[in-house]
């Protein structure tokens, strides 16, 4: 790879650095907070939003790469982004209500799935595509809100985000698939990087829905995407701590009759911090099993079974760590 390319990946990773340090500016000025309630994992007011930068920069980067390959369809999951980053920020400001955010996630899972099934088929042929496009816009859309439920705690997404995009780029690489959209993954993880380093506890700024929202609509794009070429247990790899986390918490709730759309705090990394352990320390921990998930993701495009039972094993033992008294 070329100077010039760790060059650019550099420079994106200053301009989010500088721009979300500028945007929170902005913020403070404007009274945009997050301010502390029973539920909240932070203790004093914090500004919101800093997935203004996040997304912004993440999608002029997809667009630029999606016009260099020509993957014209690929712009389709950008443009729902956007109508998802549009609404997520007025949600940020005025509160919308659930069933209205829902019902324009499940629009934009739907719309941009086209993308995924022009790639090839998820279930590799076992469903009808109808019933694929059906089903997996609803995981998809289940994806999409679990990113925005785990986005709790300092830190959190921003070492969710790199891992998952740098485990996109590494197998893209072994693929030999990196003319395609997925190197805009790296790019994604530069950018993630710079915005952690003003939410890096004691964080300065959250991510807000502006940028869980979408953040975790084009992370779903790129996994689908990769599971449609084949990969699908690589891509159920990488995301794997979050999707148990925000799993067995939200079935939790639901067997206790409980709203799953309200905040709260039950999810295991909140128990974490409850117990006294630092919003640092959880986040470095959640980074270092990453990194065990991102070489099992990686280790799966030849050891599929062997790669998801060790993944299992990782993330349950953290999930224990968690809880332990």
């Amino acid at each position: 790879m070329s100077y010039s390319f760790f060059s650019s990946i550099i420079l994106c990773f200053l301009i989010s650095w500088i721009a979300t340090i500028l945007i929170r500016r902005y913020l403070v000025h404007k009274a945009i907070m997050d301010h502390p309630n029973e539920r909240s994992s932070h203790t004093v007011p914090t500004p919101r939003g800093g997935g203004i930068v996040v997304t912004g920069m993440t999608l002029l980067t997809w667009c630029w790469f999606a016009y260099e390959s020509q993957n014209w369809l690929a712009f389709v999951p950008a443009i729902a982004s956007l109508g998802l980053a549009i609404i997520s920020w007025l949600d940020d400001l005025i509160d919308l209500s659930a069933g209205r955010r829902l019902l324009l996630q499940l629009i934009a899972v739907f719309i941009g799935y086209y993308w995924i099934a022009e790639t090839g088929s998820v279930t590799q042929g076992l469903l009808p595509i109808w019933a694929e496009w059906v089903i997996f816009s609803f995981f998809w859309a289940g994806f999409v809100n679990f990113y925005n439920f785990m986005d709790g705690i300092d830190g959190i997404s921003g070492v969710e985000t790199i891992a998952i995009s740098l485990g996109l780029f590494l197998i893209a690489s072994q693929l030999g698939v990196l003319s395609e959209i997925y190197i805009v993954s790296i790019y994604i993880a530069a950018i993630a990087l710079g915005f952690l380093m003003v939410n890096w506890h004691p964080a300065k700024i959250f991510l807000g829905d502006v940028g869980s929202i979408p953040l975790g609509y084009l992370l779903g794009a790129l996994l689908l995407h990769l599971a449609a070429k084949g990969y699908w247990v690589s891509a159920l790899i990488l995301p794997a701590y979050y999707l148990c986390d925000a799993g067995l918490t939200l079935t939790k709730r639901l067997l206790k009759k409980e709203k799953i759309w309200h905040a709260h705090k039950q999810h295991f990394y909140q128990q974490a911090t409850q117990k006294g352990f630092s919003h640092a320390k959880v986040s470095l921990a959640i980074a270092c099993v990453n990194i065990l998930l991102v070489g099992a993701a990686y280790y799966a495009i030849f050891e599929p079974l062997h790669s998801f039972i060790f993944a299992a094993i990782v993330v349950a033992s953290l999930l224990l760590w968690m809880r332990k008294k």
